[in-house]
């Protein structure tokens, strides 16, 4: 079993709806956060791939360098490719430099 179908698979005993609507929750890191003014937002974005999320969250909140960020859906990196599926939190880090 590859891994996006032991995911897809695993998700199935974890799925759940709010009010109807399928809700995922989008985390912001680092300078996202401050520019969105909140650490997190919920969303229906199943469906939509990584970079459609992306394009989502630059068209809401205007942030541009959203696409420059790292990004994890359930705690494991992702690539821009992965279809994100009900219940799945992702998180949004954007590039960090430090001394």
């Amino acid at each position: 079993m590859d891994r996006q179908s032991a995911r897809n698979e695993s998700l199935q005993h974890r799925r759940t709806r709010k009010g109807g609507l399928i809700i995922n929750k989008i985390l912001f890191f680092a300078g996202l956060q401050e520019k969105v003014g909140r650490e997190a937002v919920e969303a229906d974005l199943s469906g939509k791939t990584v970079v459609e999320v992306k394009n989502w969250v630059e068209q809401k909140y205007q942030l541009s360098k959203v696409h420059d960020a790292m990004c994890a859906v359930n705690e494991e990196f992702a690539p821009d490719t992965i279809i994100i599926q009900e219940n799945d939190t992702v998180a949004l880090i954007p590039p960090v430099s430090g001394g």
